[in-house]
């Protein structure tokens, strides 16, 4: 009748009163710490109170449903079939009775309802029915399932007991929105009677018609769902008001992203993804366990590398983002306080800090004194004083009491903020997600989670990528990444306004719109003529040197190349199969180019090995195949003035006439009316 529990000191339980009937559904509502989990312990035996009574009809089954279930040995078979033995033990029973059948028909009556209560002979199917539907594989050993798979089989095994009373403590940590569904159905149909603490708010509106609501150690009933209680509820206590982002409004897309990869152990769990983040959008990122959903937040947020080389992850410059992952809350080491200080003032780290209730004697300590909930709850201070304007929030409910998950949901929806959140609470999706994005190695976008359940995907015809590409010019394209250039050089002159993450990732992304824009500059400029050029009769001879390379063309099929060392080039031409060059067009091209390197790249010797007769050329035989031209031979047939060279035979002196041998080659090489042929 009245139930008290001490810890600490403390009274968490006091003059507790209630009655459970068969039917009925009771759904235990409270903050983290308000004695749910104990309230469930004393129910079935686990605790003693210290005073008080709990009255339980004689025989009364109950069993309870702790918040970690643990399974260490054997296949899931092996230890879900543990759940049949009382149903065995009936059957046997019956049997013996059957043998001394009319010596107590009241008793084999009652052995045969209880049979009939347990699922008699089907009660093996129904559990091995219920194992497929939690997605439990019967040969897959126990000590490799994740804590999601272990609440599963633990869920499996109690349901297919049924017992008179089940006591349930958060039954629905790491399930997703499929298997959540299908326990309410279970439930829902339930002979017995139920017991549920949770925070999951559909959950407990589709399966329970009580509610309580445990606090500072009182505990007050209402008929109906969570809803509906709360309703009453609300009526005598003040709303949760939202706190402030303060965030700045972004423009454009937030965040581009193509070619993102990783592979499973067995299959690809993101396979060549690519999407766009639109500012303001909230999307809610669904999948089965394992999909990778928590990879891909770890992706966008630069913890993870993606193993396609063709990714690109582009966010918009004034983006300033805040991942919140599973394990550390987006919580590191340092005492709470500095954490927030980092991003505010001391006076609005204490106001955040004491809105989300951590106590005082906390602020100035490390997360290691904390309880999960409490890390939780510092995530959700910290990610507020941050002012990001972009979330990557990963199971952000986790841990968190319904008060805090209404907070979380009112100050997401009031601002400006743009958030990928990966969450499976269906309230959260509902009243927050601008669409819903369901993650199975490709992705699957939905307008709404209603849409989701009725299996009416967005239609989309293309990429994004190629959504960009078909709408945007190049000049619009360059106008945006000017603009996103700007803005985020204007914000690099204040960089105590980032953090160390924020900052790195915004001169990467500086560095990688320079990079672009000058391709984009690159395009729109019309290609650059050869430096040094020489037109023969039609044989057009360029160079272009940089540094110390020098670079030979021409518009004949042969491909110039000559090396230069101590003043001395070395001439080489290969000249593909499936062409031919003219005599006359090959002679012109060795004048070209033993011209270009003798006025622009001051060379001393020009030599060219050939088995070809070049006696009409410039060069000269010099025994053993080779062609050789000296400078001084070249500016003799050239005519010039040698006293009038500038010292590096860049800036030549006065011009005289062609030498007579050039004029003979070139009046011998019109005459045949070759040029016309090249």
């Amino acid at each position: 009748e009245h139930l008290y529990f001490w810890q600490k000191r403390t009274e968490l339980l006091k003059d507790i009163s209630f009655t459970l009937a068969s039917g009925d559904r009771l759904g235990l509502v409270g903050s983290n710490g308000s004695g749910k989990s104990t309230l469930l312990k004393l129910l079935s035996g686990d605790l003693n109170p210290e005073s008080g009574v709990i009255m339980r009809t004689p025989g009364l089954r109950m069993l309870r449903l702790t918040q970690s279930p643990f399974f260490n040995e054997g296949t899931v078979w092996q230890v879900a079939s543990k759940a049949l033995v009382d149903v065995q033990k009936l059957e046997q029973q019956l049997r013996e009775e059957e043998q001394r059948m009319g010596e107590n028909l009241d008793h084999y009556q009652k052995l045969s309802d209880m049979f009939e209560f347990l699922g008699a002979y089907q009660a093996e199917a129904n559990l091995e029915k219920t194992l497929e539907q939690f997605g439990l594989i019967k040969e897959q050993d126990v000590a490799t399932l994740s804590g999601g798979e272990q609440m599963r089989l633990a869920l499996a095994m109690i349901l297919s007991q049924r017992p008179e009373v089940l006591l349930l403590d958060e039954p629905t940590n790491h399930l997703d929105l499929s298997i959540k569904k299908y326990l309410a159905k279970q439930l829902t149909h339930y002979p017995g009677a139920l017991v549920i603490a949770s925070h999951d708010r559909a959950f407990l509106d589709q399966v329970c018609n009580q509610t309580a609501f445990l606090k500072d150690g009182e505990l007050k009933l209402y008929k109906g769902n969570y809803t509906r209680a709360q309703m009453q509820r609300s009526k005598q206590d003040v709303p949760q008001m939202p706190i402030s982002l303060q965030t700045k409004a972004q423009k454009q897309t937030v965040l581009t992203a193509k070619h993102l990869s990783k592979k499973g152990d067995q299959r690809g769990l993101l396979d060549n993804l690519s999407f766009r983040l639109e500012a303001g959008d909230k999307i809610a990122l669904l999948g089965a366990n394992g999909s990778g959903k928590s990879t891909l937040l770890k992706m966008l947020a630069g913890e993870l590398e993606s193993e396609n080389p063709k990714v690109e992850i582009q966010w918009l410059g004034e983006a300033k983002v805040f991942y919140l992952d599973q394990m550390s809350r987006g919580v590191d080491d340092a005492p709470l306080l500095d954490q927030l200080t980092v991003f505010v003032t001391l006076e609005r780290a204490r106001m955040l800090l004491a809105l989300v209730g951590i106590p005082s004697e906390f602020w100035l300590q490390t997360p290691q004194v904390l309880s999960q909930g409490q890390k939780a709850r510092v995530g959700l201070a910290k990610m507020i004083a941050s002012e990001a304007n972009v979330l990557l929030l990963d199971e952000p409910t986790n841990d968190l009491d319904i008060q805090m998950i209404e907070l979380l949901e009112a100050t997401l929806a009031s601002g400006d903020v743009t958030c990928m959140l990966v969450t499976h609470d269906q309230k959260l999706i509902e009243h927050l997600a601008t669409q819903v994005w369901v993650l199975d190695s490709s992705l699957q976008r939905y307008s709404s989670l209603k849409d989701y359940e009725q299996e009416r995907p967005q239609v989309t015809d293309t990429e994004p990528e190629a959504i960009q590409e078909l709408t945007e010019t190049p000049e619009e394209k360059q106008d945006r990444l000017e603009i996103e250039r700007s803005e985020l050089i204007e914000r690099l002159f204040d960089p105590l306004s980032f953090s160390e993450r924020d900052y790195l990732r915004s001169t990467e992304r500086l560095q990688e719109l320079e990079d672009e824009l000058i391709v984009l500059y690159d395009q729109r400029l019309p290609p650059p003529q050869p430096r040094y050029q020489i037109n023969l009769n039609g044989v057009c001879v360029y160079a272009d040197k940089s540094d110390n390379n020098i670079r030979f063309g021409s518009n004949t099929p042969l491909q110039i190349k000559v090396h230069l060392q101590n003043k001395v080039a070395h001439l080489v031409l290969q000249e593909p199969e499936d062409s031919c060059l003219l005599r006359w067009a090959r002679h012109n091209l060795i004048h070209g180019i033993t011209r270009l390197c003798f006025l622009y790249f001051n060379v001393t010797v020009v030599q060219h090995q050939s088995k070809l007769n070049l006696s009409k050329t410039l060069l000269q035989s010099s025994g053993n195949h080779w062609w050789t031209l000296h400078r001084e031979r070249f500016e003799k047939l050239e005519g010039w003035d040698r006293q009038g060279r500038g010292a590096k035979g860049e800036g030549l002196g006065k011009k005289k006439k062609f030498g007579k041998r050039i004029k003979k080659l070139q009046h011998a090489n019109n005459s045949r009316g070759e040029k016309k042929h090249l």
